[in-house]
């Protein structure tokens, strides 16, 4: 399977700084190279810190040209929804984006946007802490999950899953161990490897719905949502994955 993995991740745009985006690309980027997050390599992972409009698409559309199988894209910083067309844009360095054109011609990708989704109109001028753990991915020296992933990554049906990490109308909070949703969406892999022996993949709907159940006790202010392009999806793309000795979606 040919992958690739995009982490935007945007520190210091023009709404203002947030703490925890750096955060995130350290956390995702460990996460991906682990046996946990299914071995990716490093040249399949690339960043882009506070980059322009034109620096987004320029990537996303080199990734349309690779012929891929999975791309797996997180963006963290500021956004919103537009009212004047109810669509999420997110915020980089010289303007506005819409998180749909961060979608390649992949034929499978998972997107999760960790923004702020509340309403504001495009012609306007735009103007608490998790309980700190280590998140133990780095040095990991387990046995190799790449082929576990990559087995059950070919079992979903083609097609694309969008996650957002609250729902519209909503802030998305952020903390120096990185935005809270993508912060819960690692703490709840972790549970799952160290508590269900019985399944080799979690599911990126099923973190969801965990990560969820975080955040909603940290903040009954902040609802994340998720969607994908199948309404009867059988099988969603692994988030994570581990050895066990069932080998079953």
């Amino acid at each position: 399977m040919k992958r690739r993995a995009l982490i935007i991740f945007c520190d210091n745009t023009q709404s203002g700084e947030l703490h925890g985006t750096v955060q995130d690309y350290h956390n995702y980027y460990n996460f991906l190279t682990s046996s946990l997050g299914g071995h990716w390599y490093n040249k399949e992972i690339e960043y882009l810190r506070n980059p322009t409009v034109d620096e987004v698409i320029d990537t996303v559309t080199r990734f349309s040209s690779l012929n891929l199988d999975y791309v797996f894209t997180i963006f963290s910083g500021h956004g919103f929804i537009n009212t004047q067309d109810n669509l999420q844009y997110i915020e980089l360095k010289n303007g506005y984006l819409k998180s749909a054109l961060l979608l390649t011609s992949a034929t499978r990708q998972t997107i999760i946007v960790d923004a702020c989704r509340n309403l504001l109109d495009y012609s306007q001028t735009l103007s608490g802490i998790l309980k700190e753990e280590d998140l133990p991915f780095i040095g990991d020296v387990t046995p190799s999950t790449r082929a576990l992933f990559d087995s059950f990554l070919s079992q979903t049906e083609e097609g694309w899953v969008m996650v957002y990490s609250a729902n519209i109308g909503e802030s998305s909070y952020d903390t120096t161990n990185g935005g809270v949703y993508l912060y819960s969406l690692l703490l709840s892999a972790l549970f799952w490897r160290d508590n269900d022996s019985k399944h080799n993949i979690l599911p990126i709907n099923i973190t969801h719905q965990d990560a969820k159940n975080i955040v909603e006790a940290y903040n009954q202010n902040q609802h994340p949502s998720i969607i994908n392009n199948i309404d009867n999806r059988l099988y969603f793309f692994p988030f994570a994955v581990k050895h066990t000795s069932n080998h079953n979606l």
